[in-house]
């Protein structure tokens, strides 16, 4: 995404994204995996700080920054679905 590469910025949103996803999942149903799958979201919203070079990060420049926007735009897709029309 050149989009999101030359304002790198605007994966601050990301951060907020990963962040509710993490609080959601686990407020939605307390399990074993789902603490996993929340520490994930938290590791990347971690990487989404990194790559919006709010932070620096060395290790943050080994992740393909075309594979790390489509991913984030994916999850923010699912999280609005599983939001608002999963019960």
């Amino acid at each position: 995404m050149s989009f999101f590469s030359k304002k790198p910025i605007l994966r601050l949103f990301f951060v907020f994204v990963y962040a509710c996803f993490a609080v959601w999942i686990l407020i939605r149903d307390f399990a074993w995996l789902n603490i996993l799958v929340s520490a994930f979201a938290l590791l990347g919203s971690y990487v989404a700080l990194a790559k919006s070079k709010l932070i620096k990060d060395k290790f943050s420049k080994n992740i393909n920054d075309y594979s790390f926007d489509l991913y984030s735009i994916f999850l923010t897709i699912y999280f609005l679905v599983d939001l608002f029309f999963v019960k």
